[in-house]
């Protein structure tokens, strides 16, 4: 319990979230790869961990950087299979369109209708 009111208490500080973030397996693993060095470094002081460190933070971003790059050079069409309505998504970069009915573009998820 005094976790949980701990950690609630954390999230309300200013920019202690971060939405939005979608990363892939890679560049977590190389998330961890940089606290690991640093963790290695500041405890060991051995420059080995810093220089892990500095080289996974490098390849996190460049990968982090092409993925910005091929986000914004898509552009795609995406037609969704929805019974009874019409659904489509136009994408341009990090852009979208959607054109269909109303009835979808309401966001009303209501447990108690599948009950």
């Amino acid at each position: 319990m005094l976790m949980n009111s701990y950690i609630e208490r954390i999230e309300k500080l200013p920019f202690a979230l971060v939405n939005g973030l979608q990363i892939n397996i890679f560049q977590a693993i190389l998330l961890v790869g940089i606290i690991a060095g640093l963790g290695f470094w500041l405890v060991e002081k051995v420059k080995k961990g810093l220089m892990a460190a500095m080289v996974c933070g490098l390849g996190f971003f460049v990968l982090r950087s092409l993925a910005f790059i091929n986000t914004n050079s898509q552009h795609k069409i995406i037609v969704y299979n929805v019974t009874q309505h019409r659904a489509i998504d136009f994408i341009s970069g990090r852009n979208y369109l959607f054109v269909g009915d109303t009835d979808l573009q309401v966001d009303d998820f209501c447990p108690a209708n599948f009950i």
